[in-house]
């Protein structure tokens, strides 16, 4: 497992979606139907928001440990 800071994440996030809208911008009217570029975006978004939500439970998780352990 890798560790990401925050701000890192961020601007992961933010490449991401902007390699996105640049890709969909150029690429999607011409290939759009040839190789399903929608599918891989679609599971790429999911499994971004995947991450976050494991992050952000984490930080839950090890608030409760700490509110327990205090």
């Amino acid at each position: 497992m890798v560790n990401i800071r925050k701000d890192q994440w961020s601007r992961i996030k933010d490449t991401i979606d902007t390699l996105e809208i640049k890709l969909k911008e150029n690429l999607m009217p011409t290939v759009k139907e040839s190789l399903g570029i929608d599918f891989y975006f679609d599971k790429l978004h999911s499994e971004i928001i995947g991450i976050d939500s494991r992050i952000e439970g984490r930080k839950e998780a090890k608030k409760i440990v700490e509110r327990l352990t205090a």
